[in-house]
């Protein structure tokens, strides 16, 4: 386990952003996503040691350098929700906008590009109409039509991600 300047000894990825989460006030109530039983213990044993307003001023500037970092690699912060399913023209919206992420992520549009092709032909991003349905639902308040119009120079017709002002 990697040690980390101000936290313990061990380090546990999952700990590490439970901490931030609970350093807050104003969180009353916690969803963590996990996929096994040890992983539900290894959160409650997190979770009884768990304070508001804990860290350290240098604690929280760590977190802020990582999310800076984090959302520094995201170029559409689409959450997936799909509520963009209302879609006439049953548009892969979230799937598209996840591998326009992925090439601005890894600064590489090779495999996104690849992967895209996977998508049928009639649900690419080329085949919006424009018709903004998808804009009333969308909790994030993403220009949707328009950033499919970016994504589809990208993947459609192939120009290059640096080139395409996103």
């Amino acid at each position: 386990m990697a040690k980390l300047s101000g936290f313990e000894d061990k380090f546990y990825p999952a700990q590490f952003l439970l901490n931030w989460i609970w350093n807050f006030e104003n969180i009353g109530f916690l969803i963590s996503g996990m996929s096994s039983f040890q992983q539900v213990i290894e959160n409650l044993s997190f979770a009884k040691h768990a304070k508001i307003n804990h860290l350290t001023q240098e604690q929280n500037q760590l977190y802020l350098r990582i999310q800076k970092a984090y959302l520094d690699k995201i170029a559409i912060s689409c959450t997936k929700c799909d509520y963009c399913n209302i879609c006439p023209k049953d548009i892969a919206i979230s799937n598209i906008f996840d591998k326009l992420n992925e090439v601005k992520r890894y600064e590489n549009q090779k495999n996104p590009s690849f992967s895209y092709n996977f998508i049928p032909e009639d649900r690419r991003a080329n085949k919006c109409t424009g018709c903004e349905l998808c804009i009333s639902v969308c909790p994030q308040k993403l220009n949707i039509p328009a950033l499919l119009k970016k994504c589809s120079q990208i993947f459609d017709f192939k120009q290059n991600y640096r080139e395409v002002d996103i």
